[in-house]
């Protein structure tokens, strides 16, 4: 249960219109009560929020190693190796090759 009361605090910079300042140059603020169960039900509504903001807003790498192209592709590390050999999945170097985000796409679009 939330309970609500307000407290008049001394306001130090003057706010030029600010409506939460009286006359009297003082500032009126809010103090809030809340129960624990109710700030961690906000506080994990909060961050899981902000997680899968933060996820949907990440760019993968322009250039990938082959692990990040699985993770990319959601295939498995055979998958991967099986398209360079036999299906043409663009890559560069020998040994631990890069791939081009770009060329990937392109890629995928053609098959």
């Amino acid at each position: 249960m939330i309970s609500r009361g307000t407290l008049l605090a001394n306001n130090r910079r003057r706010f030029a219109g600010s409506p939460e300042q009286s006359e009297e140059g003082r500032r009126m603020v809010e103090i809030v009560t809340i129960e624990k169960a109710e700030l961690m039900i906000l506080i994990e509504t909060s961050v899981a929020t902000a997680i899968e903001k933060a996820i949907r807003n990440t760019k993968p790498p322009a250039i990938m190693t082959k692990d990040e192209v699985a993770k990319y592709l959601k295939k498995s590390h055979a998958t991967i190796n099986r398209w360079m050999r036999k299906n043409g999945l663009p890559y560069h170097g020998v040994g631990r090759p890069t791939f081009n985000r770009e060329e990937i796409d392109a890629w995928l679009a053609r098959i």
